[in-house]
């Protein structure tokens, strides 16, 4: 066989197991996802998590469903103005859709890239954006989110006047946070 002949044949056997490879790993990631739920389900004592659960006041779950709503509703921010920024602005609602979709996959799944990614790539490639866009957008996104929570971080440190220390941790944090606060104030301290 010719080389050519070679890479058509390769081609068309790749195009012919694309789908099953695609359900093969999906079955294989559901299958550890399940076995880790169930090792996990097997520690926990569901009296106690029950319990618990009846502990906390109404106030406070409605107020942490609230919050929940409300970052997500934010979190649609950023891909409006990913998509303004790139010239290629949407309807509100396309955007909602494809960041809620994303940020849910990837907050609970994990690999943000791959799995917001992918989230963004089925919605907005249907409304007529290319990978490369969609990509962008991913991109643009993601860099919107980690400065808002390393800038919330840093206000975070700067505002709180105590080290930052959990019940049961080392004082060694508490120090480290004292001393990453003040390389901060000197660093930006009026000179």
């Amino acid at each position: 066989m010719d080389a050519p002949a070679v890479n058509a044949h390769l081609k068309s056997l790749a195009a012919r197991l694309a789908v099953p490879a695609q359900l093969a790993v999906a079955a294989l990631v559901l299958g550890l996802a399940a076995l880790c739920l169930h090792r996990l389900a097997t520690s926990l004592d569901i009296h106690a998590v029950l319990r618990t659960a009846r502990a906390i006041p109404g106030w406070r779950l409605a107020a942490a469903f609230a919050l929940t709503a409300g970052s997500y509703l934010l979190l649609t921010a950023y891909d409006v103005m990913a998509l303004r920024t790139i010239g290629r602005p949407l309807p509100y609602r396309t955007a909602a859709l494809a960041s809620f979709t994303s940020y849910t996959l990837s907050h609970n799944l994990g690999f943000g890239i791959l799995t917001g990614a992918a989230a963004r790539l089925r919605i907005y490639g249907a409304k007529g954006l290319g990978t490369g866009e969609v990509a962008r957008v991913t991109a643009i996104a993601g860099v919107t989110f980690w400065t808002g929570v390393f800038a919330s971080a840093s206000l975070a440190l700067l505002v709180h006047r105590r080290p930052l220390a959990a019940p049961g941790t080392s004082s060694r944090w508490a120090r480290s946070t004292r001393q990453a606060r003040a390389c901060w104030r000197c660093w930006w301290a009026p000179r």
